[in-house]
């Protein structure tokens, strides 16, 4: 993502780096029944909104990441939204997914840092956009745990500015081009429900959140969903090594956890 790196922009949401998380335990059964919390609940819950305000105005660090998020977010104010730009040699649209994503996640940041709705608009009207494409390319499903990460976060983010309809639309949007496509792939036990590398990660975790941010609305479907992504993440969670080490190199253990820290803020 252009401006703020993922990870800078992982730290004003609230979540934390970890070393290794060998051991990690993950139910066995179906999720509880809960009480759904109000909107926003990813990572920027009020009171972590709060204290990210607190932590940024005392600390130098804090306040360059701050002024990066803001820098990149008043770009994207004038920019036009992110096009579906599929790459028909590999059959991907992973770019663009992450590309949505970092842009949602940037604008959000700065508006609940400032309280300026010109971002929560900008950010909508990105979120609209992605919700519009054809389809977020399940056949190479990392494009669709990134859109769907996006489409949560857009969702649970900008729920108070948008209005029903456009709640209606997104809330479709995740239903039908994330969380239906992960339902199947679960059911024929595609590789990366079970596999033992980043991909395990990233898909489970990008279904979680997705599934996460229309719980209210797709209980059952929610909930059977985020059972199966906290079962079945135990098969990524089995690689971290001692200290942390990882069998794919530093490039994909920093992408697997990234989307483990994702998984467990959230």
């Amino acid at each position: 993502m252009n401006g703020p790196t993922r990870r800078q922009v992982v730290f004003l949401a609230g979540g934390m780096m970890v070393p290794g998380c060998a051991g990690a335990e993950a139910p066995t059964r179906d999720v509880p029944t809960h009480d759904v919390i109000a909107h926003p609940r990813l990572f920027a819950t009020p009171a972590r909104v709060a204290a990210a305000k607190v932590a940024l105005a005392g600390d130098a660090t804090g306040l360059a990441v701050r002024k990066a998020v803001m820098d990149a977010a008043t770009k994207l104010l004038s920019a036009p939204v992110q096009s579906r730009d599929f790459e028909a040699k590999r059959a991907v649209m992973l770019p663009t997914s992450r590309a949505v994503l970092g842009r949602i996640q940037t604008l959000g940041i700065a508006y609940f840092l400032t309280g300026d709705a010109r971002f929560a608009t900008r950010g909508v009207e990105e979120l609209l956009n992605l919700c519009g494409f054809s389809s977020w390319n399940p056949s190479h499903f990392l494009d669709v745990a990134e859109a769907g990460h996006a489409a949560a976060i857009g969702y649970d983010w900008f729920f108070a500015v948008m209005t029903a309809e456009q709640r209606g639309v997104v809330r479709t949007a995740i239903v039908e081009k994330s969380l239906g496509p992960a339902r199947a792939e679960y059911a024929r036990g595609t590789f990366w429900t079970k596999a033992t590398h980043n991909w395990n990660i990233v898909c489970n975790s990008g279904v979680a959140l997705a599934a996460l941010a229309v719980e209210d609305d797709e209980p059952e479907l929610a909930r059977g969903l985020i059972a199966r992504a906290l079962v079945n993440v135990r098969q990524g969670f089995s690689s971290y090594h001692a200290d942390g080490g990882w069998a794919e190199g530093p490039g994909y253990w920093q992408y697997a956890t990234e989307y483990a820290v994702y998984l467990l803020a959230a």
